[in-house]
């Protein structure tokens, strides 16, 4: 994808960077009040106590996680997946098991979830980062529809019928907006640290160029394989993240996005 700067943060790591990081944290705490109304870390962030904004909010910063962290693989290497799904649903199942049938604590279960969706998409990026342009693209759908078929013929995910997550602790909407919210933030810190490194450099220099990249001692193959690991993982926590606040997810139509899988329903329309 020569050119393709649209996506990279790197075009707007100066100005334009400082205000989409500022953005995100006023979004996340501006609004928010105490029990006496002040304004800071109270009790609810945004138009006082309405839980389904909050809601509408944390969906919100889940989808910044997976578009970041399409722009690592996108963006910046210049190739186009449509298989985000798999580490979306391999980090959301992963985190629904462990936290309802191993009780580990949900920020560890969101790191195996991401971690687990890394190593996925080494798997997955040996074979397919031999192909180019729109074979490639082609191989990722491939890959997904694949992974999703397993996935609801599985007895361990619940196969089609879906899989409930069931958590010992009580249900703490605002604890897991911010907890998305966090991963948003630091998500888009890595990026933005990554686009001044010698790594984001090489990334970006396979986007424009692989065979000029490669004439010049960068391996294209290794940064793309990179570059999918670091999104996998990302993502793969965003779906984990979503699948705790969910409490149910089966392999369909996605959710927050229509195209990926697993799909989470809400408990509750408004918490």
């Amino acid at each position: 994808m020569p050119g393709g700067g649209a996506y990279e943060f790197n075009k707007v790591a100066g100005g334009r960077a400082s205000r989409c990081w500022r953005l995100l944290a006023v979004v996340g705490t501006a609004g928010c009040t105490d029990g006496a109304g002040r304004r800071g870390w109270g009790s609810r962030p945004l138009l006082r106590d309405d839980p389904n904004t909050i809601r509408l909010l944390f969906i919100a910063y889940v989808l910044v996680t997976t578009s970041i962290a399409w722009n690592v693989l996108g963006g910046f290497t210049g190739q186009v997946s449509f298989g985000f799904a798999v580490f979306y649903g391999l980090g959301a199942y992963t985190t629904a098991l462990l936290i309802t049938r191993a009780g580990v604590h949900p920020y560890l279960a969101y790191l195996a979830g991401g971690v687990l969706a890394s190593l996925a998409s080494l798997v997955i990026g040996v074979p397919a980062f031999r192909l180019r342009g729109p074979y490639f693209a082609i191989a990722t759908i491939g890959v997904s529809e694949t992974v999703r078929v397993i996935a609801s013929n599985l007895k361990l995910t619940g196969g089609a019928s879906g899989f409930r997550v069931v958590e010992r602790r009580p249900f703490n909407q605002l604890e897991q907006y911010y907890v998305a919210l966090l991963v948003a933030l630091v998500a888009l810190a890595l990026t933005l640290v990554l686009a001044r490194t010698r790594a984001g450099l090489a990334m970006r220099a396979v986007r424009d160029d692989q065979d000029a990249a490669a004439a010049v001692g960068i391996d294209p193959f290794r940064w793309k394989l990179i570059a999918h690991a670091l999104a996998a993982l990302l993502t793969g926590i965003a779906g984990g993240v979503f699948a705790r606040y969910a409490a149910f997810i089966h392999p369909g139509a996605s959710s927050p996005s229509r195209r990926a899988w697993p799909s989470c329903s809400c408990r509750s329309l408004v918490g």
